[in-house]
């Protein structure tokens, strides 16, 4: 037994965990996903825009009244007199005499977030009411102004009535005591020294009665005059008037409010998307996930097929011809409609990246011509070079029809070079066997077609229906060339399809599909046996300056090695 072995010894496996995910992206990034989803937060900035209009139609902006009042304080010298006259404006006695005089449904609080006080000077108020109308709020402004004043005249005739009767019962005490001063120095009789000092302070007593009397009637006198004086000097300066609005200023208003919202929780939402999802969007997080290149990517492919894309195409294209009587001013409008409204060339473009997929053509020679004669048209025909049977199958991940686009133009291109092509469909949908479409006939398996077995692979029959069986194998032995649309999906069983091609394509929208369900598509056809040699994006814009290639595994070893023998 080897006793030299320790466990600090242990060679332990390298990392096969990647690199985590960033947790913090770049500005190009949030710019980027703001580019992609502008139609997002436009839509939203504009359903923000015509809420707002709506609630100004429903619900528009009340009139505003406002009146100024001239406050008379019984203490003119008194700091505190206006904030307290601004105090008896805003208390829910006054809220709920207008409330009752106006019949208004309104809680006192409510009507009292509609009132607005603001001191001018230490004697000038002026008061702001809103209502719905200008009508209702200059009746609410006049009625809180009138019960205001009522209000206040109640307060200080109550608060000069406390101080007088306060006055009136000093009086009362006072008089009491004079009075018995009085019938005290009556009483007195004798004619001694002690008597006469005590009639002098008698004397001197009521004297200071008599004149605290005086004082305390002439008080209650000013407390009843200041008190008058003040009501009856308070009175409105500027009668309830309606303050002139500027409707469009409302519009203008609520609807850059509305856009403003709306744009940000567009914003917010495209963000959110961008920073949380997972979807392969740019061409190198398409190729990490399928494992091959991404040979080519376009922005569309085709014409709209909606009836608002058409609508839009048609208008562009008009437009531009419109245009083209005006002279340079509308050059590059006329240009950009132009653009707008002619096809998108993409399946052309996705066609010859697909035919880079398609296997070298072997030649067959052709038998050679007699002396001194012309060839006959069938060794005219057999001097082309003839290519053997072979196909390639484009995979829909996601968009059915486009790779019917891209599958038809490029049977359209090798027809034109002397081919002969056949198309077989075998997706769901059917979108390549589209019987609107001209050129090309496709042949469609009845049935389950993915389930059909092609006569692609030696000693393996067609297993399709009989009446199909023959017209398959008489196309399939005149075709040069066999171009299949799949649509594939990880639950389906795709060993079929090698028996119709032995290498596929995968067609992905970009931001449609997450990456972990493209790499197992991948797995998917490598494990049936099928080829993957690249793959076509569509969906692509400018914002994506990503490479689609795929990541070096023998690159990720060589960097993962070092970092292994440092930690051994």
């Amino acid at each position: 037994m080897d006793t030299r072995w320790r466990i600090e010894d242990e060679v332990t496996d390298q990392d096969v965990a990647g690199a985590p995910r960033p947790l913090l992206t770049t500005w190009h990034v949030l710019l980027g996903a703001l580019r992609r989803g502008w139609r997002t937060w436009v839509l939203l900035a504009v359903l923000g825009g015509l809420a707002a209009l709506a609630v100004l139609v429903v619900r528009p902006p009340g009139g505003v009244a406002t009146a100024t009042i001239l406050l008379v304080h019984p203490t003119a010298s008194d700091p505190s007199a206006m904030a307290t006259d601004v105090s008896l404006l805003e208390t829910r006695a006054v809220a709920t005499r207008v409330i009752a005089d106006l019949t208004l449904d309104l809680s006192p609080d409510a009507f009292l977030s509609t009132v607005s006080a603001e001191p001018v000077t230490n004697q000038i108020l002026e008061v702001s009411v809103t209502g719905p109308t200008d009508a209702a709020a200059l009746q609410r402004a006049d009625s809180l102004v009138s019960g205001f004043l009522d209000f206040r005249s109640d307060q200080l005739r109550s608060l000069s009535g406390g101080l007088v009767r306060g006055y009136q019962e000093q009086v009362v005490e006072l008089q009491a005591q004079l009075e018995d001063v009085t019938r005290e120095y009556n009483e007195l009789g004798g004619t001694d020294a002690a008597s006469r000092t005590r009639a002098t302070d008698l004397l001197s007593a009521r004297t200071q009665l008599s004149s605290e009397i005086n004082a305390t009637q002439r008080a209650i006198e000013d407390a009843s005059f200041s008190t008058d004086a003040a009501i009856s000097s308070t009175h409105v300066v500027d009668d309830p008037y309606p303050v002139p609005h500027s409707r469009l200023k409302a519009v203008v208003l609520h609807l850059g409010s509305g856009v403003i919202v709306g744009a940000a929780l567009g914003f917010g939402l495209v963000v959110f998307r961008a920073l949380t999802s997972d979807r392969a969007r740019t061409r190198r997080e398409v190729s990490r996930a399928l494992g091959v290149p991404v040979r080519a990517s376009v922005r569309t492919v085709g014409a709209p097929t909606s009836w608002l894309g058409r609508l839009v195409a048609s208008t562009a294209a008009g437009a531009a011809s419109a245009l083209d009587r005006v002279p340079r001013a509308a050059r590059l409008l006329r240009g950009h409609l132009r653009r707008r409204g002619a096809p998108a060339p993409g399946a052309a473009v996705l066609a010859d990246a697909l035919a880079q997929a398609l296997p070298r053509a072997r030649s067959r020679p052709a038998p050679p011509a007699r002396p001194g004669r012309a060839p006959a048209p069938e060794a005219l025909t057999a001097q082309r070079i003839r290519a053997a049977t072979t196909g390639v199958g484009l995979a829909a991940i996601d968009d059915a029809r486009a790779a019917a686009l891209v599958l038809r133009a490029l049977g359209s291109r090798l027809v034109g070079r002397g081919l002969t092509v056949l198309l077989v469909d075998l997706s769901e949908s059917g979108a390549l066997a589209d019987p609107d479409e001209e050129g090309t006939p496709v042949f469609r398996p009845s049935g389950v077609p993915w389930l059909s077995r092609g006569p692609g692979r030696p000693g393996s029959g067609a297993v399709i229906d009989l009446q199909e069986q023959d017209r398959l194998r008489g196309a399939w032995g005149d075709a040069d060339v066999v171009l299949v649309l799949v649509e594939i999906d990880p639950g389906m069983d795709i060993a079929n399809l090698a028996s119709w091609v032995d290498r596929v394509v995968p067609l992905v929208t970009a931001g449609r599909n997450r990456a972990e369900l493209l790499s197992t598509i991948a797995e998917v056809v490598h494990a049936a046996g099928i080829a993957l040699p690249f793959a076509l994006m569509t969906g692509s814009d400018t914002t994506d300056s990503t490479a689609g290639i795929p990541d070096e595994p023998e690159a990720a070893d060589e960097a993962s090695a070092p970092r292994s023998a440092g930690r051994r």
